[in-house]
């Protein structure tokens, strides 16, 4: 059966309305793949009554159609592989020691949208997020690797992320102010004592004054 590519969504083999993909937030979305993923490795383990049963579900929810001359269309093994060794899972207790650990998450980690659509926090259930980029070095059949992760993080966890890094900014404007402050009281001093000068110079220029009439006056006399 042909089929309208302005009009459906072809998610391996299952055509998802337009409409209906185009309304669904990134969560709705990631879950909506990650159940026909599901459903296709359920149909290929040929636990047809499981599959039977998870198809009508899906069928029902998000009004799709089998289309099973396009199943061989990879795009939900594609889209899961994309964010597998994307995104990690991360434990922050130790944060104010600049200890942060890292790990992979687990396939139910990834179906359920942990680290990527869910805080990356092991602890948190927080979902809006930004992303950070880290170095991550891990240790693979005895040899040590090293490879760019994201991790998701709310407010709250992105602090306790970048946590020395923000000690370390504060410190430094901290001690620069104290700098400007001392630059600024010896300027002070400076001013204070060159007014001083002034001061003894104007009564210099004064006695000079005075002495000068003084002497008109003795003239006079003569």
């Amino acid at each position: 059966m042909a089929w309208d590519s302005k009009s459906y969504v072809n998610l391996g083999g299952y055509q998802v309305p337009k409409t209906v993909f185009d309304g669904m937030s990134p969560m709705e979305r990631h879950k909506l793949m990650m159940s026909l993923r599901s459903l296709q490795k359920t149909k290929m383990e040929s636990d047809q009554e499981k599959y039977l049963d998870d198809y009508d579900l899906l069928k029902k929810k998000y009004q799709f159609v089998h289309d099973a001359a396009s199943e061989n269309n990879s795009l939900l093994q594609k889209y899961y592989n994309s964010i597998c060794n994307k995104y990690v899972v991360c434990y922050l207790s130790g944060y104010k020691e600049k200890k942060i650990g890292l790990r992979w998450r687990t396939e139910d980690e990834i179906v359920s949208g942990k680290g990527h659509m869910i805080c990356s926090a092991n602890d948190c259930d927080n979902t809006d997020l930004k992303t950070y980029e880290f170095l991550f070095r891990y240790d693979e059949g005895g040899i040590q690797k090293e490879t760019k992760v994201k991790l998701r993080a709310c407010m709250e966890c992105a602090y306790k992320i970048n946590y020395g890094e923000i000690k370390k900014y504060l410190k430094k404007k901290s001690k620069k102010k104290r700098r400007g402050g001392s630059e600024s009281k010896s300027s002070s001093s400076g001013s204070k004592s060159g007014s001083r000068e002034s001061k003894s110079s104007s009564r210099g220029s004064k006695s000079s004054s005075s002495e000068s009439g003084s002497t008109r006056k003795r003239r006079n006399r003569r």
